[in-house]
């Protein structure tokens, strides 16, 4: 059972690495970010707040002017605190998060999420590392996203105490420059 858990996630760091490699190959980074969400889990709500950093990318092919400020495509890295309702108590849990917004064209967001999610009464040893894939829409360039997500733990899968789908509602605050 352990080396199931290993491959999956040496194939997901794999995957980190490759994106990643290609995402600041052509973005430019921009400065810091303060994020805020909340949303819905099949038995309770969250609202998170984090920090992180953005890079974008504009179109080399649009002439100057064309643009209007917009990045045709924005990726941020944040870190935060997510607080939770669920099964009737309060949970706090330590997230990391990478999306990816599609500004230009179709506004599309991928998202994953990374949480530490404490068992019942906030016991954070018999917690459960989780993993969210997400996809939804963007809006006002990226600042704004809605997204649906799976919640699925990474390990100590009977402790997990929520696993299943999730609507996240978010806002970036970040200029245009």
């Amino acid at each position: 059972m352990s080396s199931k858990k290993s491959i999956i996630q040496l194939f997901f760091l794999f995957f980190l690495f490759s994106f990643s490699q290609n995402i600041f190959a052509q973005m430019q980074y921009k400065g810091a970010i303060g994020k805020v969400g909340a949303g819905w889990y099949e038995k309770g709500f969250f609202a998170d707040g984090n920090v992180g950093l953005v890079w974008k990318e504009r179109n080399p092919m649009r002439g100057i002017g064309k643009s209007n400020g917009m990045a045709e495509r924005i990726f941020i890295l944040s870190g935060g605190i997510e607080t939770a309702y669920v099964e009737k108590e309060v949970r706090i849990s330590p997230k990391i998060a990478a999306e990816y917004h599609f500004v230009d064209g179709f506004p599309l967001t991928i998202r994953v999420q990374n949480r530490y999610f404490p068992a019942a009464e906030n016991n954070y040893k018999n917690g459960s590392w989780q993993i969210c894939p997400e996809i939804g829409l963007n809006f006002f360039g990226g600042k704004a996203f809605v997204t649906y997500g799976y919640s699925m733990p990474v390990t100590n899968r009977i402790a997990a105490g929520f696993i299943g789908s999730q609507i996240n509602f978010g806002w970036n605050f970040y200029r245009n420059r």
